[in-house]
Formats: structure tokens, C-alpha cells, sequence
């Protein structure tokens, strides 16, 4: 547990901009060490500790976001996914590999539906929030792949609640709102969502 706590913290710190460096080296903490940070994550992924899952998340975002092995996110989060099928972080990151690597579309649609579906039944214990940021990352898959009824369904209920956090899924949703009544030739509609946009108060930026 450790390991993966330091670890995380090493391969970070290592990656952190020049200028944060710098400020580190006024104060005094330790430097990072990418390849010991991940050396430690790895470790920690195949221990039998608390932190193993959380280890195996990271790595699965590391390789996303910093490493540009997308090929190996999709397998962390697939797996995890099959692992933990009620678990909205996981699939929501699963979710966001998807939109790079086309092959996971229906699958992420598929574990994405499953958390939505039961999130009464099944789901507990996560803030009602998540549920629209799901909803907002299936929404992104299924514009892709050319769903785009289903695609606005979703975005009409992230309108609809107007989730406050974060702070720009309602104003995007809006905007996604808008891109598809303009690409099916709703101009009228396109405008409204646009409009709102325009209208309300910190979505104006969007």
C-alpha cells in the first residue's frame, strides 16, 4: 500500500511541470522518479493490499492520458470492467478510451448501459452526479458510431437536470444538443440550445 501511495507520488512529481519543479526544490520536497513510479505502481497491482485496484486505475489513466499506450488502457479498463461491473469510475474511464480506441465502442456502451440501468438497483453509494457524467460519456460513444437519437436522449436528460458538477457538463451538453440538431438540419433548435448557452450565467465562455 505504500508502494502504490509512493509510486503515484514519483511518477507524478517526475512529470510535473519545470516550474513546479523548481518551487519543489525552494521547499524542499523530494523529486520525482517516473520509471520508480511506475515500477512501484506495477508492484502494487499484483499485491494482495488495499490499494491494488486503486494501483491498477492509475496505471490505466497513466497509460491514457501521459504515455499514450492506449492499447494497454483499454485492456487495464476492460478488465477492470469485468472485474467490477457496477463500478462507475471504471467504466466511465473505460468510456473515455473508447472514443481513441473504436474497437471498445460497444463494449463501453454495453458496461455503460448496465451502470445506468441498475443505478437504482444495483449502484449504491455514489453521488446521483456521477450518474450524469456517465450518461454524458455514452452520449459521446453513440454520436460516434452514428446513434444519434440515443445520443441525444442522454444529452436532453444532462440538460434537463442541469447537474451543477461539473462544472462543464450542463454547458456541453447543451452545445453537444446543439451539433446534432444542426447536423440533422434543425436549425430553430440548434439556436435555442446555443442560445441558452449564451444566456446563462459561467456557460457563456462554452
Amino acid at each position: 500500500d505504500a508502494g502504490v501511495i509512493g509510486g503515484g507520488y514519483l511518477y507524478f512529481a517526475d512529470i510535473l511541470p519545470r516550474l513546479v519543479k523548481f518551487i519543489k526544490f525552494l521547499v524542499r520536497i523530494p523529486a520525482g522518479d517516473k520509471d520508480r513510479g511506475l515500477e512501484l505502481l506495477t508492484a502494487g497491482t499484483r499485491a494482495d493490499s488495499y490499494t491494488a485496484t486503486d494501483a491498477l486505475v492509475v496505471l490505466g489513466v497513466i497509460d491514457y492520458m501521459f504515455e499514450g499506450e492506449i492499447d494497454e488502457a483499454s485492456r487495464i479498463f476492460t478488465e477492470l470492467a469485468d472485474r467490477y461491473p457496477y463500478n462507475p469510475r471504471v467504466v466511465e474511464l473505460m468510456g473515455s478510451t473508447a472514443l481513441i480506441y473504436p474497437e471498445l465502442s460497444v463494449r463501453s456502451i454495453e458496461v455503460q448501459s448496465r451502470v445506468i440501468d441498475g443505478w437504482n438497483a444495483r449502484v449504491r453509494g455514489w453521488d446521483d452526479l456521477f450518474l450524469y457524467r456517465l450518461l454524458w460519456a455514452r452520449a459521446r460513444i453513440l454520436s460516434q458510431i452514428g446513434e444519434y437519437e440515443a445520443s441525444e436522449d442522454d444529452l436532453k436528460a444532462i440538460a434537463s437536470a442541469s447537474p451543477p458538477d461539473p462544472y462543464w457538463l450542463t454547458p456541453r451538453a447543451l452545445l453537444g444538443l446543439a451539433s446534432l440538431a444542426a447536423n440533422l438540419g434543425e436549425t430553430s433548435a440548434a439556436n435555442a440550445y446555443a442560445q441558452r448557452v449564451l444566456d446563462t450565467p459561467g456557460f457563456a465562455r462554452y
